[in-house]
């Protein structure tokens, strides 16, 4: 990774839900640290280390850009203690209007409205444009959000309009994500998943397919990787029924499941 590249990272403990964002030029070494517990003011953090967490690299730009991104990702996932692993509010380089025109070195006024425009036109996707531009996915979400750049010309999205928890309509969180993935890679079945999480069972397939809230951490299944099971148990027979009520096809059910799909059809039928 560049040094002249700051990281915006994220560390989300998987049991509890609680998080920490930092800020680092090389998130390697900043891992290492955090593990070894030499980080000034992650010592309760340090004690539930190793454990189970999720590492991820959620923005990158100029030092004073992040400085402002790990202020507002601090306060609008509520990380500062006892609610996370944070003690300060973050944004070493203070909270001024230098994050804002820092990241300008990043893209010229012409390449942001281009990147407006192409995103406006639905030409290219968010997460693809970032991977072509060799920038985190983020970075492209501000800039089509107007949060960056915003004295440059090009259309812009309402930030309620955006991905994931961004969304006005989402009812989770993207630590409701990681959780449902990683339950749902142990074992745990949809049907409790969505009472647990209080949406339908069908946005529980999507969510654990991968097939939604895409730019989110956690183990996505793969849909060839399931084996049929040989006993068909009261509790995947409650599965099926469910997935049947939320509107998925025999052949959706099947790859799901892992089951046959004149299995599954016999079943369901048995179900009326």
């Amino acid at each position: 990774m560049s040094n002249n590249i700051t990281y915006l990272y994220k560390i989300t403990n998987l049991n509890n839900g609680k998080m920490y964002i930092g800020m680092s030029n090389n998130p390697k070494a900043r891992k290492k640290a955090h593990l070894g517990g030499t980080r000034q003011g992650s010592k309760e953090l340090a004690k539930d280390l190793p454990g189970d967490f999720c590492w991820d690299i959620i923005d990158c730009g100029t030092r004073n850009y992040i400085a402002n991104r790990e202020i507002e990702e601090i306060k609008s996932n509520n990380t500062i203690r006892p609610f996370g692993y944070n003690i300060s509010t973050g944004g070493e380089a203070g909270n001024t209007s230098e994050g804002v025109d820092a990241v300008k070195a990043l893209f010229s006024a012409k390449e942001v409205e281009d990147i407006r425009h192409i995103i406006h036109a639905k030409i290219e996707t968010k997460v693809n444009m970032a991977k072509r531009l060799g920038v985190c996915s983020g970075t492209i979400y501000d800039i089509v959000n107007g949060t960056t750049y915003k004295n440059v010309p090009g259309p812009t999205e309402a930030i309620g309009s955006g991905r994931g928890e961004d969304s006005g309509a989402s009812k989770l969180k993207e630590t409701d994500i990681i959780i449902i993935r990683k339950k749902y890679s142990e074992g745990v079945h949809q049907r409790e998943l969505a009472k647990l999480f209080n949406v339908d069972a069908k946005s529980i397939s999507s969510i654990v397919r991968g097939e939604t809230w895409a730019h989110v951490a956690g183990p996505i299944v793969k849909k060839d990787k399931r084996k049929s099971p040989t006993i068909i148990t009261e509790v995947l027979i409650d599965e099926l029924k469910t997935l049947r009520v939320a509107g998925l096809s025999y052949q959706a059910i099947s790859s799901e499941t892992g089951l046959k799909r004149h299995i599954v059809s016999e079943y369901c039928r048995r179900l009326r």
